[in-house]
């Protein structure tokens, strides 16, 4: 994605890295730790959103809300009309993220279904009525992430995702979807909008957060901290070295996602670079120094159309 001429002072650098740290705490907690008001750590926080230099995010936890199948879509398409199929795709729950791209391919969408009956019914449904497709190649996730990292300014082990058996009742949807809508709002606020007394609302949150059924995290946008291109790798690894190549990849802190696939391709590496003779750096000489690898596919990604993790709150 294209890179970013904005200039960071100390206090932008120090507000991402508090909120790296934990992204829930308030303003005024921040405030005291960094010896400033409370109004100027929010002014800038809200700077920070509004220019798109950072996002503070809810993810919850797809298998603990019955979604079991994750698919990346790459799609190509008619000369010109990526931004039609863009369009189409935008107003579909299904669909999370878009990215426009460069390469063999035009867009590349990743969409999360609660089984794989209910993906074809999707392609069948929903592709079906979308002009200007030349081909879509899905490629299905058939693992969890080896890695899930949107920390790359301070790496962090990963956490695993919440278990599936984890029985959520109406509060705790209710809480994640207002969770989804403002990841940062106060207990006080967000027990008032859930009809709770603040004591437990307080304790529910903490049930979730520390199960990991929820996270909330803030995602810096790499382009505005010099990674000036970010990629897709979609790799096929020989039988018996998937894993391998998969934690060779993972070690790697330019790999920000790693997952398995089910498809022609069998990882799939979300990368940043500093710019293309860093990309090609890596496609060389570092993936040529893994072994086990047949081959791979590289798409530069050029601009996020969409960015959802809603699973309550879009539905």
């Amino acid at each position: 994605m294209t890179h970013k001429n904005s200039a960071l002072d100390d206090l932008d650098l120090m507000l991402v890295k508090e909120l790296g740290a934990d992204a829930r705490q308030s303003s005024r907690r921040i405030a005291k730790k960094l010896g400033l008001t409370p109004p100027t750590i929010q002014r800038r926080l809200e700077r920070l959103i509004n220019e798109d230099i950072l996002a503070v995010v809810a993810m919850p936890a797809p298998a603990v809300l019955g979604f079991n199948t994750r698919v990346i879509f790459r799609i190509r398409v008619a000369a010109g009309k990526s931004a039609t199929v863009v369009e189409h795709l935008k107003p579909c729950p299904d669909i999370l993220n878009i990215i426009l791209t460069a390469g063999r391919y035009d867009i590349m969408a990743f969409g999360l279904f609660r089984s794989l009956e209910e993906q074809i019914s999707f392609m069948d449904r929903e592709l079906g009525r979308v002009p200007y497709l030349v081909g879509v190649d899905p490629l299905t996730q058939v693992t969890p992430f080896v890695k899930d990292s949107w920390i790359y300014l301070q790496p962090r082990a990963r956490t695993k995702e919440g278990s599936p058996h984890h029985r959520l009742d109406d509060m705790d949807l209710k809480l994640i979807g207002e969770l989804e809508l403002r990841p940062r709002d106060s207990i006080v606020n967000l027990a008032k909008r859930l009809e709770m007394n603040r004591k437990a609302t307080s304790a529910r949150l903490r049930t979730l957060l520390d199960a990991n059924i929820i996270k909330v995290v803030s995602v810096a946008n790499p382009s505005y901290f010099g990674y000036g291109v970010q990629t897709g790798i979609f790799l096929r690894a020989n039988f018996g070295k998937i894993r391998s190549v998969a934690n060779a990849l993972a070690a790697d802190n330019r790999v920000l996602h790693v997952a398995i696939l089910a498809g022609k391709f069998n990882i799939y590496a979300w990368t940043i670079f500093r710019d293309l003779a860093d990309m090609y750096s890596f496609t060389t000489e570092g993936l040529g120094a893994i072994p086990g690898i047949a081959e791979f596919e590289t798409m530069i990604l050029v601009r996020a159309a969409k960015h959802s993790y809603g699973l309550v709150s879009t539905r």
